[in-house]
């Protein structure tokens, strides 16, 4: 990062004052021979404009020669680099003036500071454990656990180390940004790496145990659900994961808790066996008991058309699933050896991904809403930065991706040598 952070409190939402980061960028070797210009917009997607001004007051310019003898070498101004063609040992320097997406400011976990960890005073992030090796949170829906795209300060890693001054804090294990709960950071590189070697070789002593508010009446009693994670990517175009060969063993044990009548909504409690992507999420939603407020796996076609046309791809392409292999489509006694399987299957054919046209259409239909939603919503706000020239979006409005219902209450470690165990309470959103 290239400055302190300056972090701002409003309405519930936690903002970054706009700020200059300078990006390295090594060079590919399928740039070789392109103008730094045409690098920039055509392989980065960056507006030629920008981009053209950017090289003109020298915040975008180039270090030759980099790692060899006489080198590096600065070449900047439009002069010097509108016509020059990239060459090996070159490197791209980019200062942009930053806009971050706002975040959650975490108060809807509702803490009190009342704590005997000490670092607690000097963050609003809620501390559930500290010692000299690592720190354990609980991290709000709505950021992300480490900086990453559009994200950087607004990352639980950056506020931390603003925080609490430090210099690096390492990830023990990853959470998503919409979910909220136990997120574990190690302070030195001896405990990132014991807990890296923990989860690799000794995962089936980790227990994740997370609590969700769901649609309909869940059954009660502890229950089983074994179906492939498949998932559309965001630009429509293709499956994330290998269709020809998909593991089966995506297994998660529920449990119906509670259950209100009127609103028609349960809590669960959902302990994933393995831990694919989104796989709570969308074993929950293929069940029919989405998470109510789950924009992304059970959206409102009036507040997020594009996650709709999505979501209905993805149910139709397991319908087809489901038919072929019924047992993927309910609830199942517990048996936690099937997650232990290596099998796989070959969906492919099944689902008929690359030849079913109405298939096609959809996909389409979704790829050219994305586009347009985000172009729509920048210009519904109608404002500019002064300083760079770029659409702004609204920064008082989240994202309405960031918030959902699904919190990791517990973390535990069941080894004779090192056993711990990590808690937080129920959040309010749990009392229907």
């Amino acid at each position: 990062m290239c400055q302190q952070p300056i972090y701002v409190f409003e309405n519930g939402v936690r903002k970054v004052k706009p700020y200059f980061f300078k990006f390295k960028t090594p060079i590919k070797s399928r740039w070789i021979g392109r103008t730094l210009l045409e690098v920039l917009t055509v392989e980065l997607g960056q507006l030629p404009k920008l981009v053209q001004e950017g090289i003109f007051k020298k915040n975008i310019f180039i270090h030759s020669n980099v790692g060899r003898k006489g080198g590096p070498v600065v070449i900047e101004g439009w002069e010097k680099l509108k016509d020059r063609e990239i060459v090996r040992h070159d490197l791209i320097y980019n200062l942009q003036h930053i806009h971050e997406p706002s975040v959650p400011d975490g108060s809807e976990l509702n803490f009190e500071k009342k704590t005997t960890f000490p670092s607690q005073v000097k963050t609003d992030l809620q501390i559930v454990f500290e010692d000299e090796n690592q720190i354990v949170i609980n991290k709000p829906s709505g950021i992300p656990s480490h900086a990453s795209g559009s994200y950087r300060y607004n990352s639980i890693s950056e506020i931390l180390k603003h925080d609490l001054n430090l210099d690096k804090i390492w990830h023990c294990h990853r959470l998503d940004k919409a979910t909220s709960g136990i997120l574990i950071l190690a302070l030195n590189k001896q405990r990132a790496s014991f807990f890296n070697e923990m989860i690799e070789k000794k995962k089936d002593l980790v227990s994740k145990s997370y609590v969700a508010r769901v649609k309909g009446k869940f059954p009660q009693g502890v229950q089983m659900y074994n179906c492939p994670i498949f998932s559309i990517n965001q630009s429509g175009r293709y499956m994330n994961q290998n269709i020809q060969s998909m593991p089966i063993n995506s297994t998660t044990i529920f449990e119906g808790i509670k259950y209100d009548p009127i609103l028609q909504e349960s809590i669960v409690i959902c302990k994933p066996i393995t831990g694919k992507m989104h796989q709570i999420r969308i074993h929950l939603r293929n069940l029919g008991y989405a998470i109510v407020n789950d924009s992304i796996f059970n959206p409102d076609p009036m507040k997020s058309y594009p996650s709709f046309v999505k979501n209905g791809i993805e149910l139709k392409l397991y319908k087809k699933l489901f038919k072929v292999y019924p047992r993927f489509e309910k609830l199942q006694p517990v048996n936690e050896d099937v997650a232990n399987t290596k099998e796989c299957i070959d969906i492919s054919s099944i689902i008929n991904f690359h030849e079913d046209k109405e298939l096609k259409n959809a996909l389409e239909e979704f790829s050219e809403l994305k586009r347009t939603t985000m172009t729509t919503e920048k210009d519904k706000y109608g404002k500019k930065c002064e300083v760079c020239d770029i659409q702004l979006f609204d920064t008082n409005n989240l994202p309405k991706d960031l918030l959902i219902w699904l919190h990791a209450f517990k973390y535990l470690f069941g080894d004779d040598d090192i056993p711990f165990e990590f808690e937080t309470q129920f959040p309010k959103w749990c009392d229907i």
